[in-house]
């Protein structure tokens, strides 16, 4: 069963971005979208397929309005991978052949299928063994990159994707895999978790990773900073400056009114060949002061910790509080 992936700007009546597809080896159904429980049956083009028996590997919604894919193989040649696309609104169908026979299967995999937010019409298919980026330009000419490749025992068991283009694959021993549409290339990472754990990967709706951690019968969730993983996989050779950085800003949002004031500390711990301090900032604003209330280092053996802390604090001198409100503005604070 499958649901839309993206829900278009262009789908304004809610109950077309409620239709499911169910399928089986054999046959396709399409619930209704004004009725999303109940089902037809989409038949297939026999003309675009072939002779012999098919199996449907998966079907999945495009990103535009009335556009379905589904991922289909002769029954005898599983590694013969077609992707029938079909325009449900205007009854269109048409097929593109997918590259899988010259890469390693197993068996009995399935392939799977998931259309991609882009300037061009794109989708990401896979396997157990690897992924693909299909693309089509304007002019219709097809383009199908291998993304990922890889035989057992380190199979791909889970790929996720989100409307930047980013794409995280997560291995079978827990290493992680990140690509992106338009490039030839993936970048391995580590989860941080051990080969064993069970874990899965997420995007949320504002495109931060997460992995979801089932330990026991309960399930835990753990932000997962891809780009700053990144950054340390490509230059293994440039080491954080600091090791710990913690501070009490626990809140989005804090109401100060006049003779109030907020006292805001933060502690960072660091390598002692570094030059490390605290700085707290402000965009613009006049009103909103700041002092440095304490300040102390404690050393250890090439480690130093500094812990500060502030006073902020509205100027009384400005009486007329309307005048102040277009001037207040937010507040961060940063390791410097």
């Amino acid at each position: 069963m499958k649901g839309r992936d993206w829900c278009s700007t262009g789908q304004y009546r809610r109950e077309e971005n409620c239709v499911l597809l169910v399928w089986t080896d054999t046959s396709l159904y399409m619930s209704f979208p004004q009725a999303p429980d109940l089902f037809f049956e989409l038949t297939l083009p026999a003309t675009l397929l072939p002779d012999n028996p098919i199996v449907i590997h998966h079907a999945a919604y495009g990103v535009r309005d009335h556009l379905l894919g589904v991922l289909v193989s002769p029954a005898d040649a599983l590694t013969q991978v077609i992707l029938l696309q079909h325009d449900w609104k205007a009854g269109d169908w048409s097929k593109v052949v997918l590259h899988l026979q010259d890469q390693q299967q197993p068996d009995d995999f399935r392939a799977s299928l998931m259309y991609q937010v882009a300037g061009l019409p794109t989708a990401v298919y896979w396997t157990p063994f690897t992924c693909f980026i299909h693309t089509k330009d304007s002019g219709g000419i097809s383009d199908t990159t291998l993304l990922y490749a890889t035989t057992t025992p380190t199979t791909c068991i889970q790929q996720v994707t989100e409307s930047q283009g980013n794409i995280l694959i997560l291995l079978a021993n827990n290493k992680l895999l990140l690509g992106k549409i338009g490039l030839k290339s993936t970048v391995q990472l580590d989860s941080g978790f051990s080969a064993d754990a069970n874990i899965t990967l997420v995007f949320d709706a504002l495109q931060e990773s997460y992995i979801l951690f089932l330990h026991g019968s309960s399930v835990s969730r753990r932000k997962f900073p891809f780009r700053n993983e990144v950054q340390s996989a490509l230059y293994p050779e440039n080491k954080c400056q600091y090791y710990h950085f913690e501070h009490n800003i626990s809140f989005d949002l804090y109401y100060m009114d006049l003779n109030e004031s907020l006292i805001i500390w933060a502690y960072i711990v660091h390598h002692e060949a570094f030059k490390e301090d605290i700085q707290v900032f402000m965009h613009g604003s006049t009103v909103i002061r700041y002092k440095a209330v304490t300040a102390s280092l404690e050393g250890a053996p090439n480690v130093l910790a500094l812990n500060k802390s502030f006073r902020r604090y509205l100027c009384t001198w400005r009486a007329n509080l309307h005048s102040m409100q277009p001037m207040l503005t937010g507040l961060a604070i940063l390791p410097g």
